[in-house]
């Protein structure tokens, strides 16, 4: 029976502080039981929890709740990177279309480390030909953005990040047109500590809501018709 998501324990926290003092092989191998238990098990069932409701968000999202899928895996690619540190000392999923790659994508995610839980939906990172495409997309619906980024939900559930053009792209609009269009990259984030509110399915319940109330956000910047989705 699939175990349904039950939220990480006070064990992910030590095996990501101990992974970042003795981030090797050996290490990892020697805890290789706690990380399956503590970290990549809980990650496993929140993916299935949250498949079907991501699957309706967009039915392009890749879902499968493996590493190398909807998880990433914890082990780093550092052909390419200065940093030859073997392992991550955090994990997430991540939901986007397979065309697009993990630093050029808008999407959704969910991060856990040894400190916090995060999750959102939004850029990766700068990425001038998908930025424009967003852009576009607000600049079509400007009054719909302006009411979904004003909800009370929004401005309490989550912080606006990404990096500024030192010279504004855009130079006529709506406060909040111009502070998501003046950006390189934009997402919403909601940030809180790993302690006992990230102990229990609560915190599936959470990530699962704020996803439903991004979607329709996620549709706009995508030039998606709206469509309801249900709890």
């Amino acid at each position: 029976m699939k175990q349904a998501f039950s939220g990480f324990s006070p064990q992910t926290a030590e095996f990501f502080l101990g992974l970042a003092v003795n981030n090797n092989k050996e290490y990892f191998e020697s805890h290789k039981a706690g990380f399956e238990q503590h970290v990549l098990a809980p990650l496993v069932a929140l993916a299935r929890d949250l498949a079907p409701h991501m699957q309706l968000i967009d039915p392009a999202f890749e879902t499968r709740p493996v590493q190398g899928k909807a998880i990433a895996r914890l082990r780093r690619d550092t052909r390419f990177t200065r940093d030859k540190a073997p392992y991550r000392t955090n994990l997430w999923l991540g939901y986007r279309r397979p065309s697009e790659r993990n630093s050029m994508c808008l999407g959704f995610f969910f991060d856990v480390s040894a400190f916090s839980v995060s999750w959102g939906m939004g850029m990766y990172g700068p990425y001038r030909p998908l930025m424009e495409e967003v852009r576009g997309h607000i600049l079509q619906k400007p009054r719909k953005f302006t009411a979904l980024v004003r909800g009370k939900d929004f401005i309490k559930r989550f912080e606006l990040e990404g990096e500024k053009y030192r010279r504004p792209v855009l130079r006529e609009g709506g406060e909040e047109v111009l502070d998501w269009c003046n950006r390189k990259y934009a997402a919403l984030v909601h940030d809180q500590p790993l302690d006992a509110s990230a102990f229990s399915p609560a915190l599936g319940q959470a990530v699962k809501d704020d996803f439903i109330l991004l979607a329709p956000l996620y549709r706009l910047l995508r030039g998606m018709p709206p469509i309801r989705i249900k709890d």
